[in-house]
């Protein structure tokens, strides 16, 4: 059932361990609702299961609560049976969208060996993104880079002038100063002041920065403040919310934040994680997340970087970056997230929409492994100069080898359709192809493995056209039409 971390009545809260070995606070439920509940029905509902609320969650219709029953039972699996019934209980209300665990989340800790400084600006070409931006917005407002991490050393030299705001979400009371030194580095990887004369470079180097703190003071970070801290984000005008975050077990609150993010125009990058397995972790993992892995030196996959068909590409995963009062070097998916996230600013900067910010990085990375995406890669190493400056080089989706061939007359009236739909720079995708087959819209198979699209259709005898529609990431199409003839 549950392991226990702590002990039910001290200082520390008791961590308990899910059956898929999620690690989550004992006693705490996070309860998304349907839609906004006024206050007196919600508490009726969480008072049914004997809790309290802790917090509310307001931009998700959202409230943490917590169980005292559960949280002061000695034992781990009595706590996971009791936590379980009230999970289910509150789900069986119609009003309840979902009620979650309050999972947590840990820094993607560093853990490899330390690199020369700063290689990994050279590697991703990063002085030719330059050339084309800085992160400084066409009407002169630099793009703000969300840091959701354990803080940041607010006095630092190379950070203090490009914080432009700062919160401590789970003690709002407390400055959002770094305790531990994560947020310090990856703050500095994505934005650190440039040129300035000392120090190092950020990838975005006139981006400033959001310092949301999520770490509480016993080193915990939870879902309920990620979420709090990708709401406050938003809500503060980041263009790029960087999460170099990662743990087991999905939870709608954080989901919705997310979703909610992305749907005000914010670029939501996460570290995949370091356990070096294809076990999905978030919020790396959520569909509307750019997941990112790590690669080495010599663009190879780094050992502790965990991959599978979630991940979406990979960055180097060393760094020299800012830490509490000087700097130093880190690895992990941690520095590789930062380091996509201030390409994504790079881009934002240039005037690219936010929706177009994934298939742009997509599309111009350095294929590794196999030919084409993998799981090991997702599309490949990340390549800042080609991403910034690729636009004007972007063409057309191609549809070509298509079957009946144009003109001829076919041996039966039941037919397959096929044909070849690709673009060289961007990863089409199904929902990307539109058939219709003498005027109406037609369902079809199409493996992006090989870019082909398959329909079988019994017609009518006759003429009858075809005509295919591809449209790529960046939004150029391409419109191919043909017709063949069916027996009597």
């Amino acid at each position: 059932m549950g392991r226990a971390e702590g002990q039910p009545g001290g200082d520390e809260p008791t961590v308990d361990t899910d059956r898929s070995g999620a690690r989550y606070v004992s006693g705490e439920l996070i309860v998304t609702y349907e839609e906004p509940v006024p206050e007196s029905p919600a508490r009726a509902l969480t008072e049914e299961v004997g809790a309290t609320v802790e917090k509310t969650l307001p931009a998700v219709d959202s409230q943490l609560i917590q169980i005292p029953e559960v949280v002061e039972e000695p034992d781990a699996a009595e706590r996971e049976r009791l936590l379980e019934e009230a999970r289910q209980e509150l789900e069986a209300d119609p009003a309840v969208r979902s009620a979650d665990y309050n999972y947590l989340r840990q820094p993607a800790a560093p853990n490899d060996p330390l690199y020369p400084k700063q290689w990994s600006l050279a590697k991703i070409a990063a002085p030719v993104a330059w050339r084309e931006s800085t992160g400084l917005g066409l009407s002169g407002e630099a793009v703000r880079i969300a840091v959701v991490d354990t803080g940041a050393d607010l006095d630092h030299p190379d950070l203090a002038g490009k914080i432009s705001a700062s919160k401590n979400i789970p003690n709002p009371t407390l400055d959002a100063d770094d305790k531990s030194g994560h947020g310090t580095h990856v703050a500095g990887i994505a934005a650190a002041g440039t040129n300035n004369g000392q120090g190092v470079a950020g990838v975005c180097p006139e981006c400033t920065l959001l310092v949301a703190k999520v770490e509480d003071t016993r080193g915990y970070i939870t879902v309920a403040s990620v979420t709090e801290a990708i709401n406050w984000s938003t809500d503060n005008g980041a263009g790029v919310i960087n999460a170099s975050l990662s743990g087991a077990g999905a939870a709608e609150s954080e989901r919705l934040a997310i979703a909610r993010a992305v749907e005000a125009g914010v670029v939501v990058v996460a570290a995949a994680g370091n356990e070096g397995s294809n076990v999905k972790t978030y919020p790396a993992a959520y569909a509307d997340v750019i997941s990112v892995g790590a690669t080495t030196r010599d663009d190879r996959r780094a050992s502790y970087s965990n991959y599978g068909g979630w991940l979406d590409l990979v960055a180097p995963g060393e760094a020299h970056s800012t830490i509490p009062g000087g700097y130093g070097t880190k690895s992990g998916t941690s520095m590789a997230s930062p380091t996509v996230a201030g390409v994504a600013g790079l881009l934002l900067a240039q005037g690219t929409a936010p929706r177009e910010v994934e298939s742009r990085l997509a599309a111009t990375t350095v294929d590794l492994g196999p030919k084409g995406r993998d799981n090991t890669f997702g599309s490949g190493r990340l390549d800042a100069g080609a991403a910034v400056g690729a636009r004007p080089r972007n063409t057309h989706p191609v549809v070509t080898n298509v079957s009946p061939k144009p003109g001829t007359k076919t041996k039966s009236r039941t037919v397959y359709l096929r044909a070849t739909v690709r673009d060289g720079q961007t990863n089409l995708a199904k929902s990307n192809i539109t058939l219709f087959v003498n005027g109406k819209k037609q369902n079809f198979a199409y493996t992006r493995s090989t870019d082909r699209l398959v329909r079988k259709v019994k017609l009518k005898p006759g003429r009858n056209q075809v005509k295919i529609v591809a449209r790529d990431g960046w939004g150029l199409s391409t419109t191919r039409t043909w017709s063949f003839r069916t027996p009597r």
